[in-house]
């Protein structure tokens, strides 16, 4: 508070001095006086008017947290979602079907299993896997179901697993977004602070988990930034420091929990342990960086 109390001297001085000088001397050593309370509840190296940027894996130094959200939304959909996520993650990527094979393309009698199929007495069946979304066949196979009282089959089998909607985005490397804002270090009540929301636009899929592969892109269809006192904003593309995501005026000092989100949507193709790769909803998922940020309240007062 050295510069507060050099300002005030300054303006003392003024206000002695005689002619017209006196009522433009005041008005220069108030500005000063407020000009250093600004940059004294700013902070060394964070002066109002900077702008940092947060985020990209850099967490620790400022305790920030990340959190993944999938939900089972159409692949390519807009903006970022502020609810939660919607059901149906733990989807498998895979729908089974079960149906009697045909007995003329099938060999055994009467449609039973041949012995080759290990079931001595049974009926052959056709399992077929379907991409969830597009409904292509990513697998069929031949499968004996045997004999159950009465004669009738047996209840089927369970279906081989196939990976979910959730699993695959955990496993893709979706960069962590990054937090901008001005002023950098801590925010002032009155005065605005922008924030904006950056990311890499698109990163690569290729996941391989029990047998199967998931290959494409996942692109970024939506941004937002919270301000950690219910004001939000979404965008299209991505922020800058000049046109910032959102824009906001603190009236209550504290610290608030600023929050930036990515919404990505994948466009990929799935393929089984046998077959060609065929398109596959994924959804959408949304990545949440949330970290702290203090915003301060200046008081000014005039000395005469």
């Amino acid at each position: 508070m050295t510069r507060a109390g050099t300002s005030r001297g300054a303006a003392r001085r003024a206000d002695a001095s005689p002619g017209k000088g006196n009522g433009t001397a005041r008005r220069a050593g108030a500005a000063g006086v407020l000009a250093a309370l600004v940059l004294g509840a700013t902070g060394p190296g964070a002066a109002a008017g900077e702008s940092g940027v947060d985020g990209g894996g850099a967490l620790g130094s400022h305790g920030g947290t990340v959190t993944l959200t999938v939900e089972m939304t159409a692949a390519g959909g807009g903006g970022v979602a502020a609810g939660p996520a919607v059901g149906g993650a733990s989807r498998s990527l895979v729908h089974y079907e079960l149906e009697a094979a045909d007995n003329e393309n099938t060999v055994g009698l009467e449609n039973l299993c041949p012995p080759r199929l290990g079931t001595t007495f049974g009926w052959v069946h056709v399992r077929r896997g379907r991409a969830r979304g597009s409904g292509a066949v990513v697998s069929e196979e031949i499968v004996c179901i045997p004999l159950g009282p009465g004669g009738g089959p047996a209840p089927a089998p369970p279906a081989p697993r196939a990976p979910t909607i959730d699993e695959i985005w955990r496993r893709v490397a979706l960069p962590v977004p990054r937090l901008g804002t001005d002023p950098a270090a801590r925010g002032i009540t009155g005065l605005e602070t922008r924030l904006w929301v950056e990311s890499p636009p698109s990163v690569t899929v290729a996941v391989a988990l029990d047998g199967w592969t998931v290959t494409g892109t996942a692109t970024v269809v939506g941004y937002r930034a919270g301000t950690g006192d219910g004001a939000a904003a979404t965008a299209a593309v991505p922020g800058t420091p000049g046109t910032p995501t959102v824009r906001h005026t603190y009236e209550t000092k504290g610290t608030y929990a600023l929050t930036a989100a990515t919404t990505w949507a994948a466009q990929v193709t799935i393929a089984g342990p046998a077959g060609a790769p065929q398109p596959v909803d994924i959804g959408s998922a949304v990545l949440t960086l949330t970290r702290p940020y203090r915003v301060h309240e200046v008081v000014t007062r005039l000395t005469r």
